[in-house]
């Protein structure tokens, strides 16, 4: 997400079906509570981290082969949704 530097007061970012390959600039939105980046081209987790109310993260439909140990760093995650990706490790 070049150029996007995050936002105080966002709690919901739908960004699906948007090609995207990065998630630059989402540790700078500090009540984030929905995450929904479904059906674009990540690979890796990048700024998925220092999110204190994230509690929906919808990553499914991407490029990921493993998932980060950043999740444990999420701590109001209750669903995360990774269908259809090739994830066969946690790194």
């Amino acid at each position: 997400m070049e150029g996007f530097e995050g936002h105080p007061s966002l709690i919901l970012i739908d960004l699906r079906k948007n090609r995207l390959k990065s998630l630059t600039g989402m540790k700078k939105c500090p009540k984030l509570e929905q995450l929904l980046v479904s059906e674009n081209k990540l690979k890796e987790f990048g700024e998925i981290t220092d999110l204190p109310k994230l509690s929906l993260l919808d990553i499914g439909t991407n490029s990921f082969k493993t998932l980060p140990e950043v999740l444990p760093d999420l701590p109001a995650l209750s669903d995360l949704i990774i269908k259809e990706n090739n994830i066969k490790k946690m790194k």
